[in-house]
Formats: C-alpha cells, sequence, structure tokens
C-alpha cells in the first residue's frame, strides 16, 4: 500500500503527468481546495511521496497516516506492515553522580571547523556583518517578532542569541553574493556561468562563539518551501557544523535538535540547565561540547520523539551514563509542547536530580551572572529562581506504591499515556521493545485501580514522566 492507495480512499485525484513515474492532483485530505495535494507514487521505491501546497505539509506513506488519520508512528508502521526502526532495547537512565567515566566506545569526538577549500577570515568577516544587519532587521519587524513570540521566544532572547531575519533583496526571496567575496571557492553551473551564493530569506540563526560566527542558519517561511526544495533549515555554506551549547557552565544539560527549541529552553530554565541544540538528531558533538557533557551530573536526552530521535538515543546512552531519555510530555518536541501549553520549566525541572529541587542555592549556582556559552553569544539573564514550595513537578520523595513504581518507569523506558475521557492508550517509541517492563507498565496503566483513577483525572491528555506529577 503506497501513498496513492491511502489518498484515493479519502479524496479523488487525477493523473497531472506521466513523467517520473506519474504525477497525481486534487483536493487536500486535510485543507481541501481544488488540485493543491500532489501525489507521486513511484517515488521512495515506489512507496510515493506527497505534499499540498496549500498546508505546505509532505511527506511519506507514514507521514500521511500520521497526519490525515491520527495514528501514531508505531501504528502507521503496522497498518503498512513496515518494521520499527532503532535498537531493540533502550534504556534511558540516571548515572550516580559520584561516576561519570563514559562507556567504551569506537567513536571519538573531532573538532569543528571551516569545510576544506573556504577562508574562515573572510567568511567570519562577512558572516558577522551579515549577522549584525539580519539582527537590525528582525528588531525592526513586529511581524517577525511576533512569530518568534509565538514560539516561546521573546525580545531578549532575540538579542541574547543575535537572532535576525533576512528579508531578501528587492523583488526577491532570497540575497545572492559572488562566492568568492565569502571567501568561497568558486563554482560553475551546468551553463558554465559562475555560480552564486544563495542566501534565502527566514529568521536568520547564528551560532557564535564570543564574536566570531560560526554558522548561520536560517529558517525559511512555509510559504517559500517547494516540492523541488523542500529543506526548511538552510544552512549557509562555508558554515561549520559545531553544535550550540548554551550555559556551558552548568552541571546538567537538555539536549534537543533545532537551536530555536534551544533559545525557547534556554529562556524558560538557562539558570538550571545548559541546552544543547544540535542541529539534526543524528549530528555527534565536537570535542569541546564532549568534554563538557562529559564532566556534566546529568544530561537529558529531549530529541523528537520519532524514528531519528530515537534510534540516536542509543548512541546517547553508549557514550554517556548520565543520560535520562527525557522527551516533551505532549507532542514531537519543544517548539510543539510549547504550543499545546506545556510549562517546559516544570517539565525540565522533573527530570533533574533531587539537588536540583531544593531551591535557588543549590548545584545551579545563585543564576546572578551571565551564563558560559559555547556557539552562542553571552548575556545577562533575569534570576528565574523561585521557591521550592512553588514549584511542580517530581516530589523531592518519590512515594513507594504503584504511582511511584509506574513513575520510574516511565523515567526510564520511551513510554507515554494517552489519556480520554473513553480510554487510556500507551505510546511506545518506535523500535523500543522491552516485554517484561511493557507487561508491567499495562499492568499498572488498565489493572491498578488507583493508578488508573489518578490518570483519568490527570489535567493533561498525553502523560510521560516530566508531567506525571500534577
Amino acid at each position: 500500500m503506497n501513498v496513492l492507495d491511502l489518498a484515493n480512499k479519502r479524496v479523488e485525484l487525477k493523473k497531472v503527468a506521466s513523467t517520473k513515474g506519474g504525477e497525481y492532483a486534487g483536493p487536500c485530505p486535510g485543507c481541501g481546495g481544488d488540485d493543491r495535494f500532489h501525489v507521486w507514487p513511484a517515488e521512495k521505491s515506489g512507496e510515493g511521496s506527497w505534499w499540498c501546497r496549500g498546508c505546505n505539509k509532505g511527506g511519506d506513506a507514514i507521514q500521511f497516516l500520521i497526519e490525515f488519520e491520527g495514528k501514531t508512528f508505531p501504528e502507521a508502521c503496522d497498518i503498512l506492515n513496515k518494521p520499527l526502526p532503532g535498537p531493540e532495547n533502550f534504556h534511558g537512565f540516571h548515572a550516580n553522580k559520584h561516576s561519570n567515566k563514559h562507556r567504551h566506545t569506537s567513536w571519538a569526538p573531532g573538532v569543528s571547523k571551516a569545510p576544506d577549500g573556504v577562508d574562515a577570515t573572510v567568511w567570519r568577516e562577512k558572516a558577522r556583518k551579515f549577522v549584525e544587519w539580519a539582527h537590525e532587521k528582525l528588531l525592526a519587524n513586529d511581524q517577525q517578532l511576533a512569530y518568534l513570540a509565538g514560539r516561546g521566544i521573546d525580545k531578549g532572547s532575540v538579542v541574547r542569541f543575535r537572532l535576525g531575519f533576512n528579508p531578501g533583496a528587492k523583488g526577491s526571496k532570497a540575497i545572492f553574493r559572488p562566492r568568492e567575496s565569502w571567501g568561497l571557492p568558486s563554482e560553475k553551473k551546468e551553463d558554465g556561468k559562475p555560480k552564486k551564493l544563495w542566501i534565502p530569506r527566514g529568521v536568520v540563526i547564528p551560532c557564535m562563539a564570543g564574536d566570531d560566527v560560526l554558522r548561520i542558519r536560517i529558517r525559511r517561511p512555509d510559504q517559500d518551501l517547494t516540492p523541488k526544495f523542500k529543506t526548511k533549515y538552510y544552512v549557509v555554506p562555508g558554515s561549520t557544523m559545531a553544535p550550540m551549547l548554551a550555559g556551558a557552565d552548568k552541571k546538567g544539560f537538555v539536549v534537543v535538535e533545532t537551536e530555536l527549541d534551544a533559545v525557547m529552553l534556554h529562556q524558560a530554565a538557562g539558570d538550571l540547565v545548559g541546552v544543547l541544540a544540535m542541529g539534526s538528531a543524528s549530528a555527534k558533538p565536537d570535542r569541546v561540547v564532549f568534554e563538557i557533557l562529559k564532566a556534566s551530573f546529568c544530561i537529558l536526552n529531549a530529541l523528537d520523539f520519532d524514528r531519528a530521535g530515537y534510534a540516536a538515543g542509543k548512541w546517547w546512552q553508549d557514550n554517556f551514563n548520565q543520560v535520562s531519555w527525557w522527551p516533551v510530555p505532549d507532542g514531537k518536541d519543544p517548539g510543539d509542547a510549547y504550543a499545546k501549553g506545556v510549562n517546559l520549566r516544570e517539565w525540565i525541572l522533573a527530570g533533574l536530580p533531587p539537588a536540583w529541587h531544593v531551591g535557588p542555592y543549590s548545584l545551579v549556582g545563585d543564576n546572578k551572572g551571565a551564563p558560559a556559552f559555547v556557539g552562542a553569544v553571552a548575556g545577562n539573564d533575569d534570576d528565574r529562581s523561585e521557591p521550592a514550595s512553588e514549584r511542580k513537578g517530581a516530589p523531592n520523595q518519590i512515594p513507594d506504591g504503584p504511582l511511584g513504581e509506574l513513575y520510574g518507569y516511565l523515567k526510564k523506558y520511551p513510554i507515554k499515556i494517552k489519556v480520554t475521557d473513553k480510554k487510556l492508550s500507551l505510546i511506545e517509541a518506535a523500535g523500543w521493545k522491552n516485554w517484561e517492563a511493557g507487561k508491567r507498565v499495562s499492568e499498572l496503566v488498565f489493572f491498578n485501580d488507583e493508578v488508573f483513577e489518578y490518570l483519568h483525572n490527570h489535567p493533561d491528555d498525553m502523560v510521560g514522566a516530566g508531567n506525571f506529577w500534577r
């Protein structure tokens, strides 16, 4: 069963082209319209792909079932008879904080550097000027500031991280510059003409070390994405791929995928933890960041709750014994969770060891100074501390009994519980298999009266370790 089979069950599609295995178009199963929904059944080795120019969403058959049928990732795989990816067993766990010796691995961290052939001195000077220009453009653009505010990023964080906006050249959705002017090697197009450096419009997210720009990533507007070029986050050529770490002086860290999510979490809880943005689930820390993480007391792995995020979790487990698997309690990533009303500070606090819960004067310090940054500009933070008596989240002493036991399983394994008026459902990360643990969680959720009543009265409709204690 491919995408065309799935789509034809919901809408009527007509063949509009015969090239590359055919193209079909019709109304979108989600937003309607006439011919905005397109399907290419021959792509992805016959599984097909789809894209809607109205709601600007697309993907494969699995994504179709998730988007339009409301299926979870494991349910979609089951319907399509596809095996779940990832390692057979995944165990996120807290380490003994007196022992930070990482596990044996053949992997060794490298050094982040500019791509071969790039004049790093020229590139960084051009990048610095571009970032300064884009930053001023953003501060003068109320619409873009409102967009970021809707993602949980206020103006203070915009200034702290030197975020910017590229409006493009007049009459164009991008800026074009000679590659050589940015220290990039010359390239030719197929017609022999010089290839220009393309800098698309969008939110400019610099990764910086002090005043040096290491990378420029641009979050392109959804309306600019096309089937031919769907890349949402574009990295300007010449950038290094160093991860962005805000709060390098902290003793605990939260690992996420995108820089914008990292900025948002730093705003919510930068006094408590450092935040590391990897750029993608498969990326690895460089030597500098690796050593900082190795010396930490705890690491919360909050990579996206999807196939790639789960597959990457095994690597983090193998290389850091202080890692806990800590997905957001609702949605795929922190951005989703924020949009759904999750209190991100409480979610982070619930994942931290008890020493973080005793008040503002604990392992995190007094929160007054400027945090240390690797790959981002430092700035003064407000004192976000609050009395422990007013905080929600996990209690200092986890109670004995079925509720405490279930909480322990949710902290250790990639499981969430979906709560509706009619039923409870277990949601497991793709590829996770642990028969004994899964059986015990099912017994607690479905057959223990205390747990059943507690979950049915829970204020959230998706319950994980991060929001278990209400």
